[in-house]
């Protein structure tokens, strides 16, 4: 198996939106976000995309709230249980990387994925070849 890859995007993870009706189009916006998180990601690629069934593990660190600087030290590395879903940062993030990592988010088999209290946001995940 090939060396894994730890990626890391920096920044407050951010929860997927849904695309919204306009006239004759959708309005995506989100499109600079994920057009962001993809060219960080393929900055940290090496090699071609991903192919056949993968597993998605992924940790969405949420910087702690300064109005909860008393409470640092117990929240640091606990589990994060405020908006946004856990479900919807994997969204974002599935198609950040599609194109760019996965040709087709389909090929996600299983995710193993958790939102923690942290110093700062990012967002760290592996790609596993199943």
């Amino acid at each position: 198996m090939a060396e894994q890859i730890v990626y890391s995007l920096s920044g407050s993870p951010v929860a997927w939106a849904r695309a919204v009706p306009r006239k004759h189009h959708m309005w995506d916006s989100q499109k600079n976000i994920k057009l962001l998180y993809g060219i960080a990601v393929a900055g940290q690629h090496v090699g071609e995309m991903y192919k056949g069934p993968l597993l998605l593990d992924v940790t969405f660190y949420f910087a702690m709230p300064k109005s909860r600087k008393r409470e640092w030290d117990k929240l640091r590395n606990t589990p994060h249980d405020i908006k946004p879903d856990n479900s919807n940062c994997i969204k974002l993030l599935e198609d950040a990387i599609t194109g760019v990592l996965i040709h087709d988010d389909c090929i996600i088999a299983e995710i193993r994925a958790k939102k923690v209290w942290a110093d700062e946001g990012k967002t760290i995940f592996t790609i596993v070849p199943l």
